[in-house]
Order: C-alpha cells, then structure tokens, then sequence
C-alpha cells in the first residue's frame, strides 16, 4: 500500500484499519482466513463500539490487500467478498 499509495488518504486508511486486522488476524496464514474468521471480525469490532462504516472501511482495505495476495499467489479467494459489508448510513459527510 505504501508504494501505491503513499501520501494519500488512503494509505494513511490502510494504516489505520492494518492495526485492528492485524490484532484479529495476525497468526493466521492468509489461506485461513475466510468468511467464518471475518464474520467474527465483524462482531469483534462491534462489541468494542467501533461504528459500521468504520468496519466497512477495514473490510475493503482487507479486500485491497486479498487480491495483492491473489496477484503474489498467496491465496486463491477474496473472502471480503463472501460476506455482507456493513452499512455506511451512519456516516457523517460534512462538506465545506
């Protein structure tokens, strides 16, 4: 991500959603996780209060970073895609 897109937003959003999917998933092989691991993911993240968008935005960086790892044969599958994202309704959009 960091030579992709370094100095953007969306490298510092890869930053910031890499500390919770690592603290979920960083024993695991690549290979082991699939939709069961990130539903609980889901959940994990919903009793520690964290809002659905915000969820939703570590599951589409999880998503970027599958199908590097299907690019570098790693995997074969992109879970993200197995399961429903949370919704981004409760998102705040302000614009100035």
């Amino acid at each position: 991500a960091k030579g992709e897109y370094n100095g953007n937003r969306s490298y510092l959003r890869f930053v910031t959603s890499s500390a919770s999917l690592a603290r979920m998933f960083g024993d695991l092989n690549v290979r082991e996780i699939g939709a069961a691991e990130l539903e609980q993911f889901k959940t994990f993240r919903r009793t520690a209060g964290i809002k659905e968008v915000t969820i939703r935005h570590d599951l589409h960086s999880l998503s970027v970073f599958f199908q590097f790892a299907m690019r570098m044969k790693w995997t074969d599958a992109n879970p993200v895609r197995e399961i429903e994202m949370p919704s981004d309704a409760d998102a705040v959009r302000d614009k100035v």
